[in-house]
């Protein structure tokens, strides 16, 4: 804004220079031309972001799906668990269900997402 008042200002004078308002204005069209890039690029990065498409460096996705199967591993154990309780052990093809391994992953990460 500085360089479009330098040239008008530059302009009103009875005896305006015209190396200086060249100047002043190929100045404010640069710095114009680099504002508008920017701002492309940033519109650009937001219509990514709210379109869902992947964008580089994001881990949102699969951080959820690993905490939603986590989760869904657990039930999933708690249930198993609770029906074993529930029955007296049985026999599945040789082996008693007592003996049946717990599945066991890694908690999902502490941080919020």
């Amino acid at each position: 804004m500085n360089l479009a008042a330098n040239a008008v200002s530059e302009l009103c004078k009875p005896r305006p220079s015209s190396e200086t308002v060249e100047y002043t204005t190929k100045d404010f069209v640069k710095t114009l031309d680099g504002v508008d890039k920017c701002l492309s690029e940033q519109i650009q990065y937001l219509t990514q972001v709210s379109t869902m498409q992947p964008h580089e460096g994001s881990v949102y996705g699969p951080e959820k799906d690993y905490e939603l199967s986590y989760f869904q591993t657990a039930l999933a154990k708690e249930r198993l668990q609770r029906l074993q309780g529930a029955s007296s052990p049985r026999q599945l093809n040789g082996r008693s269900s007592a003996s049946l391994p717990p599945p066991s992953l890694p908690p999902p990460s502490s941080h919020p997402l």
